[in-house]
């Protein structure tokens, strides 16, 4: 069900009776840059600073006003991120509107396949006021929740390629027929499609009239197969409206399931009304007043118009790593550097996708295990996919932790390349293996793996002692982890030392991992 459009003689007349609407449109009104979502806690501080003093149910009491309002939606906040309220128009637009600047909302216009959230701090933030829970891409991240979380660190060696960008433009009918053949992939750690009906709209009517649009870059992968690294959100709503129907916000993680299965939308679904609705044109007038001749339009209606839409083109480029050969490191810094201007991937959540396998399907799987959910602390998985992250460093560590050579980042993509071809035989004895660890720390207290002196889940020391407890059980002799063993890996001065700096370095790496063996296995 698609957000009511906000009323401005409506917001105009919470600006004149609400002392908190006004101080806030007028906050917002002065800013020169949006942002996608506000916290609480964020504008509360802000707010004060320019001399009033709200409390913070006033500002949430305003929050789901304007919620009402159809500007966008209150997100109550929970473990590990804040209460917020999320745009569904450009918040100086709003807050512009309230205050009589200007007469029109304007949709959010961040780039096609930017995150729908900022990209830096807020402008005017005070600096003491910025979460230090808040990634750089501005992204609520849970990263502060552990310690020695060193993946990122340079994120990969440096290496040059023979690259090839060749620019093809295609017609819309031939990139429908790529996604419906299979040819054309969304990588796993794409957003889900989250355009609303009007914005697709307007990229249909763009193409229609003939407005240039956007290039898409694709990844060959190898022959008639292609990952799209930008422009999934005008893909899908592309392939959408030839379907006739667009998807309803409470299915797309579904939907996304059933594409990345199947590669498609099966017919069934397509024509499952609790999936989709219909794809009709949702167009403004232009001007206002004047009717807009393609709204409510869908593509079996549009007559004329087919032609015209199936054969305009759009220019994609396509990236190919011709060297080093047997070698595509490539793909990981193309994905990790052209999408760093919109939403700050992870590298875990690159990787997931460009080495996505029946091994890292088991890792998703032993993720969700709610013996490991208890050891690290956080009942539901990161957002992030750090928590993913971790247990890939401690199978990592167990069967290639003698091979280890900086960076992290560069050993777990290479790990997760290797384990690409992982034989069922062998996912199951590291299933098994994992499940057996997990029944191994049974008796450990509650926070176990944490550092007594940070209150973190420390990282280095679950992969060192991950590492050496699986070897142990590889060989049929594991036996429960005592937790006065822990406590003195944890007080080791050889251990600390590995942990403390450097601790990508080779010898480090080595050095935790064979304290963990003689302490806490013997």
């Amino acid at each position: 069900m698609e957000t009511q459009s906000p009323n401005v003689d409506a917001l105009r007349q919470l600006y004149n009776q609400s002392r908190v609407a006004k101080a806030f449109f007028e906050h917002a009104a002065r800013r020169e840059r949006d942002q996608s979502e506000t916290k609480v806690d964020r504008i509360l501080a802000l707010l004060k600073a320019d001399g009033n003093d709200f409390q913070r149910r006033e500002i949430i009491e305003l929050f789901r006003t304007l919620q009402e309002q159809g500007c966008g939606q209150f997100v109550e906040g929970r473990r590990g991120w804040p209460s917020r309220f999320v745009w569904a128009a450009e918040m100086t637009s709003i807050a512009k509107s309230a205050v009589g600047g200007v007469h029109v909302i304007e949709p959010i216009s961040d780039e096609e396949d930017a995150a729908d959230v900022q990209l830096q701090g807020d402008e005017d933030e005070p600096e003491a006021e910025r979460s230090s829970v808040t990634a750089s891409n501005g992204r609520e991240s849970r990263t502060n929740l552990y310690e020695g979380d060193d993946a990122n660190d340079g994120v990969s060696e440096i290496k040059e390629y023979d690259i090839t960008a060749s620019p093809n433009d295609f017609n819309i009918l031939t990139l429908h027929s790529f996604i419906e053949s299979g040819a054309v992939k969304i990588p796993g750690f794409q957003r889900n499609f989250v355009w609303d009906i009007k914005r697709a709209s307007k990229l249909i009517e763009s193409v229609i009239i003939g407005l240039p649009v956007p290039q898409i870059f694709l990844y060959e992968e190898g022959r008639n197969k292609f990952l799209v690294i930008d422009g999934q959100q005008r893909l899908m709503s592309l392939y959408y409206f030839i379907k006739g129907r667009f998807p309803r916000k409470e299915k797309r993680v579904q939907l996304r399931e059933i594409f990345d299965e199947q590669s498609r939308i099966p017919e069934a679904a397509l024509e499952d009304d609790t999936f989709f609705a219909k794809f009709n044109l949702q167009l403004p007038h232009q001007p206002p007043g004047q009717p807009n001749k393609l709204n409510k339009l869908n593509y079996a209606t549009l007559e004329e118009y087919k032609t015209t839409f199936d054969l305009r083109t759009i220019r994609n480029v396509i990236i190919k790593q011709n060297a080093p050969e047997g070698d595509n490191s490539s793909i990981f810094e193309i994905f990790n550097r052209l999408n760093s201007g919109g939403m700050n991937l992870t590298p875990q959540e690159i990787r997931i996708s460009l080495y996505h396998s029946p091994f890292y399907e088991m890792l998703q799987k032993l993720n969700l295990n709610a013996s490991w959910r208890q050891l690290l602390g956080l009942p539901q998985p990161d957002l992030h996919m750090k928590d993913l992250e971790i247990v890939l460093r401690g199978f990592a560590m167990f069967m290639e932790g003698h091979n280890y050579r900086p960076s992290m980042a560069s050993f777990l993509n290479r790990f997760s390349s290797q384990c690409k071809n992982t034989s069922g035989e062998k996912l199951t004895e590291l299933r098994d293996i994992f499940e057996k660890f997990m029944n191994s720390c049974a008796s450990l207290p509650s926070r176990a793996f944490y550092g007594k002196s940070s209150g973190k889940f420390n990282i280095l020391l679950f992969e060192s002692v991950f590492a050496a407890q699986a070897r142990s059980l590889q060989r049929g002799n594991g036996q429960q982890i005592e937790a006065s063993r822990l406590d003195r890996l944890k007080e080791d001065s050889e251990f600390i030392e590995a942990t403390q700096k450097s601790t990508t370095d080779k010898a480090n790496v080595a050095k935790r991992l064979q304290r963990a063996q003689e302490i806490v296995i013997g």
